[in-house]
């Protein structure tokens, strides 16, 4: 995704003991990417995830990310869907909201008109008995980011 300063930054999957989301930084997305920096709060279970930039609501540039934020549950499954806001271009991620505590897997997220971000999910339905999968879309506002 392509920050603010015009830098694109990675976000990167990462089947590492860290258990932590990656992310590298380049100046044109193509050549010359940064070492890879684990970011602390951000954990991560070996899941796809997404990342957006949107406006906060004092109008200052904000990342969004949302993946299964699993580390207090034993063995890591994927649960628990979080939203986490940067105000730095992902050094820290101050703000989090819980969309789903439910079984979550892979996940998508959209901004959309009047400070909507849509986030699609999927889910199962079984309830431990194997994954039923099944898409959810969300919808959740930007006010939700203070600082």
């Amino acid at each position: 995704m392509q920050l603010p300063d015009g830098r694109v930054l990675m976000s990167i999957r990462s089947p590492s003991a860290v258990k932590r989301r990656a992310f590298s930084v380049s100046a044109d997305g193509i050549s010359d990417w940064s070492a890879v920096r684990f970011a602390e709060e951000l954990f991560d279970p070996t899941c796809m995830a997404s990342i957006i930039s949107v406006k906060s609501p004092s109008g200052a540039p904000a990342l969004v990310f949302v993946n299964p934020d699993s580390k207090d549950i034993e063995k890591h499954p994927r649960r628990n869907l979080t939203a986490k806001a940067s105000f730095d271009n992902g050094q820290s991620w101050p703000v989090s909201k819980v969309l789903e505590p439910g079984a979550t897997g892979y996940s998508d997220l959209a901004a959309g008109p009047g400070n909507i971000i849509y986030c699609l999910y999927e889910t199962n339905t079984k309830d431990n008995k194997g994954w039923n999968y099944s898409l959810v879309l969300k919808k959740f506002y930007t006010n939700w980011i203070n600082r």
